[in-house]
C-alpha cells in the first residue's frame, strides 16, 4: 500500500527563465515565461529589497542598492511558487 503527502504536480507548461545571472546592480534582469506573478527579491539575511510584478515576461531593472552577493529571487503565481539564486556583480 503506497501513501502520499498530498502534493501535487505543478500544472504549468514551463518553468521561468531567469537572465542574466549574474546580473548586475542597476542593471537589466529578464524573467519568462511567466504567468502572472509577484517578483520579490531577497537578500541572504532575508530582507526584502525589490519587488514588481509581470505577466507572460518580465523586463526590467534592478535597483543601484542591490550591492553585489547571493539573492533569492521569489516568483509567485496564484498556484505556484519558484525559488531562484540570483547572484549580482
Amino acid at each position: 500500500m503506497y501513501f502520499t503527502l498530498g502534493l501535487e504536480t505543478p500544472n504549468y507548461a514551463q518553468v521561468p527563465k531567469v537572465y542574466p545571472n549574474p546580473a548586475c546592480s542597476g542593471g537589466q534582469i529578464n524573467v519568462e515565461p511567466i504567468p502572472y506573478c509577484s517578483l520579490i527579491l531577497f537578500d541572504a539575511k532575508g530582507k526584502l529589497k525589490w519587488q514588481a510584478i509581470g505577466e507572460q515576461s518580465y523586463k526590467g531593472i534592478l535597483p543601484n542598492d542591490v550591492n553585489a552577493g547571493w539573492y533569492l529571487l521569489q516568483i509567485e503565481s496564484d498556484t505556484t511558487i519558484w525559488n531562484y539564486k540570483l547572484i549580482v556583480e
